[in-house]
């Protein structure tokens, strides 16, 4: 991890963009079982996300969990568009890739904290509650 700690308090909001709708459910409940008055929202598309981060980012106070794999547009052009705002929420790669390559690529990202190999686990989430 880049930054010392995250801590789930630090964030009004978790941000899920994958475009595999199970994992998102998945994802949500587990995040709802550790955290259960995290507010949540879910796209299944790179520019569906950056619209409503446009509007809805004034403080950089979200946690998103961003895949790499998309069809058409990818986490990647999600990271090149997104370092051009104002304000940068922390990002958490959540990819099912476990190439080097690309984990060395994202954490190059500045508001990209942790790269992590899906799915979302009950540890991680634990370790962020317990990291201050």
């Amino acid at each position: 991890m880049k930054d010392s700690y995250i801590h789930a308090n630090d964030f009004s909001k978790f941000i899920l963009i994958d475009d595999d709708e199970l994992t998102n459910i998945l994802n949500k409940k587990i995040i709802k079982s550790v955290l259960p008055n995290m507010a949540i929202e879910i796209f299944l598309d790179v520019d569906d996300a950056l619209d409503w981060l446009k509007t809805n980012d004034k403080s950089g106070d979200l946690l998103i969990f961003l895949d790499l794999n998309f069809p058409g547009r990818s986490g990647w052009d999600f990271l090149e568009d997104y370092q051009n705002f104002p304000v940068l929420s922390k990002i958490i790669m959540l990819s099912s890739s476990i190439v080097q390559t690309d984990k060395i690529k994202a954490l190059s990202y500045k508001n990209v904290v942790q790269y992590l190999s899906k799915p979302l686990s009950f540890n991680f989430l634990e370790s962020i509650l317990l990291s201050k």
